[in-house]
């Protein structure tokens, strides 16, 4: 095995042990000895690999985002139509954001705590995704063929298609960053409120 790839499996030994003990002891009390003890390295090593937790912190946010968009990437949908299709795109990543959350829920409790909030958060919502990133590419792509087949009529896709983007990760993802508990209720009240945005774009007969 060469080097690279030896040092790039070192990484990800490290980045799960990493997971696995902070959503068993939490962020603050896991520390460097009991993540090179888990590996199986020095601490020697594991500074040479991570200069310190909060690069194993971004450097795993990093990870799971990579994972997320993946997902997202290969997002089916079970009906034709552009218009479900959008409603079904947004239920679908916000069920994946949810489950991520729920998954690392320590990881994500220490990222909307205090100073890290902004930094783990707002700055990656608005960098990735307030300002279109991969859902916005999906939400144009939809739209784009609602256009093509007739159904959607919008003046300029591109603004409407950021607008929804913009609209979704504001009203939906923040709030379940900020408050992952939120019931039933609201869940169904953002679904109600983006059905009709949706139908406002389809073309009057």
């Amino acid at each position: 095995m060469r080097n690279k790839d030896k040092k790039n499996q070192r990484k990800e030994a490290i980045l799960d042990a990493f997971q696995t003990l902070i959503g068993r002891y939490g962020v603050d009390k896991t520390t460097m000895q009991e993540i090179a003890d888990s590996v199986g390295i020095s601490v020697g090593t594991l500074y040479n690999e991570f200069a310190d937790k909060e690069a194993l912190i971004d450097a795993l946010v990093n990870r799971l985002e990579a994972s997320l968009n993946k997902k997202i990437t290969a997002l089916k949908f079970t009906s034709d139509a552009p218009d479900e299709q959008l409603v079904q795109l947004l239920k679908k990543v916000f069920d994946l954001v949810e489950d991520l959350i729920r998954d690392n829920r320590s990881l994500a409790d220490y990222m909307l705590g205090g100073s890290q909030k902004f930094r783990y958060v707002g700055k990656k919502i608005h960098e990735d995704y307030h300002e279109g990133g991969l859902i916005g590419d999906k939400i144009r792509s939809i739209m784009q063929s609602g256009v093509d087949q007739g159904v959607f009529e919008v003046n300029d896709l591109a603004a409407t298609a950021l607008a929804i983007s913009q609209a979704f990760t504001t009203y939906a993802l923040a709030r379940l960053l900020m408050d992952p508990k939120q019931d039933k209720a609201a869940h169904k009240s953002w679904m109600i409120w983006f059905r009709l945005l949706i139908r406002g774009l389809l073309k009057r007969p």
